[in-house]
Formats: C-alpha cells, structure tokens, sequence
C-alpha cells in the first residue's frame, strides 16, 4: 500500500479559478532565470515581474476583487555573506515589499483604525542567495502565491 501519492498535474487549460501547476511553473521559470540576491537588479527584476502580474489581475477583476501595495524601503545597512562561508559584506540597499491583497464579500475599507473585512493575504519572499536561481528558497512560493492570487481573484465563490 502507498503511504504518499503525488496529486494528478492540472494543466494550464484548467479553469482559471482551479490551481494549475503548470501556470505557477511558467511564474517559477520567470522568478528563478538566474541569482537574484537582495538587492540587485535581478531582484528588481522579480519584484517588477510580481507587481506586473498582481496588476494584470487588479485589471481584470478590478479593485472590489484584488489590491496591489507596493512598499519601498532603503536600508543603511544590509548584511550578506558573499561566499556562504566567511566574507560578510555591508552594503545599502532597496527593499520592494509587494502586498497582494484578494477581498472577501464583505470586505470594508480597511483605511478607518477597525480594519474589518475579509480578506486573504499570501505572502512570500523574492530575493535569492547570490549563488543560485532561488527556486526552492522562496521562489516557489512566489510562484504558488500568484496562481492563487489568480485562482482566488477568478473564483465564482467569493471569500467569506
């Protein structure tokens, strides 16, 4: 008898509002090209790729459905190890947080000190060890964090 058995690979024809692994491997192969460590510009560059697509679903499903914040951040200084083992460097550096926000039936503004509402927020991190594409380490969570921004954003089931 099996202890584990992996689940059935939904295809990219799969409705939008089903997860499709095959949709959040297309989001995988964009975030984990190459290194894209805390700072750099590959890092800018997975960070525009993430907003580009949260925006493309803000303009499909529109503001009651889904919100894209984006936060910038320049630190004074930011500590990384350049070769794993011993060369610590100090550096400044920008940080993008990128806020996707997917609203329920009966979310309100949330700008009054209340905060009520439903919503979901799915959060990963974007920036990489300079010495790798970073797809485990978070970029699949990245990339799963999109397609369920956009299976949830599509669904004909709203959020409680």
């Amino acid at each position: 008898s099996e202890l584990f058995r992996m689940p059935k690979i939904i295809n990219a024809s799969a409705p939008q509002y089903v997860f499709s692994e095959e949709r959040a491997r297309v989001h995988l192969n964009q975030i984990a090209q190459r290194p894209h460590p805390f700072g750099s510009v590959d890092n800018e560059r997975v960070a525009n790729y993430i907003i580009s697509y949260a925006d493309s679903l803000h303009g499909m499903y529109g503001s009651d459905v889904i919100e894209v914040q984006t936060q910038n951040i320049s630190t004074d200084e930011y500590n990384y190890y350049e070769d794993f083992i011993d060369s610590l460097t100090y550096e400044k550096a920008q940080i993008v947080n990128v806020a996707i926000l997917v609203k329920g039936i009966d979310h309100a503004d949330l700008s009054d000190e209340s905060k009520k509402g439903s919503a979901i927020l799915i959060s990963c991190h974007h920036d990489g060890v300079p010495y790798g594409p970073a797809a485990s380490d978070d970029g699949i969570s990245c990339a799963s964090m999109l397609e369920m921004a956009s299976v949830l954003s599509s669904s004909p089931t709203k959020l409680k």
